[in-house]
């Protein structure tokens, strides 16, 4: 589980940093304790690792059999393009703006809704034909709006166009 834990350091600035665990101290302190309770009465310490903020995130796709982004709040797709480029099956919170991007290639589950989440998650790991079929379809989704050969002539052609304009 990648993403914020108790001792993250949020900014690189020591009085944002006070503020910020101060903050996420009042927060989430009882919200921590419930995930920690919770994992513990389902014996999964040793299931779970908790990693905090990654800054290269490949080792973790890679090491995973489903990608799950449960967002509360809009969030870009970067996750389901990112798991689509390491050929991983997605499950991803419904927002408008990842509807654009999720075309038979990951499932959406509506935000803050866990057992929904868990739902989607223990059926795609019983269904390893529908796991499949995501996968290939999110990697071949991104393989074609996401090439280095697509996308580099286009910014090349934006660039000449800006440069012809000056």
């Amino acid at each position: 589980i990648a993403g914020y834990q108790d001792d993250t350091v949020r900014t690189g600035l020591p009085k944002a940093n006070k503020i910020w665990r101060r903050f996420r101290g009042i927060v989430s302190t009882d919200y921590h304790k419930r995930v920690k309770g919770l994992i513990q009465s389902c014996n999964l310490e040793k299931r779970l690792l908790f990693t905090g903020v990654v800054g290269n995130v490949v080792p973790l796709y890679a090491a995973s059999d489903i990608v799950v982004f449960p967002a509360v709040r809009p969030h870009q797709a970067r996750p389901l393009i990112e798991a689509g480029a390491m050929a991983k099956p997605v499950i991803i919170s419904d927002f408008s703006n990842i509807r654009e991007y999720a075309k038979n290639n990951c499932i959406l589950v509506p935000p803050n809704d866990p057992c929904a989440l868990a739902s989607a998650i223990r059926n795609l790991l019983d269904d390893p034909v529908r796991a499949e079929m995501i996968r290939m379809n999110n990697y071949c989704f991104v393989l074609k709006r996401h090439s280095v050969e697509e996308n580099g002539a286009l910014l090349v052609s934006i660039f000449n166009r800006v440069v012809g304009n000056l």
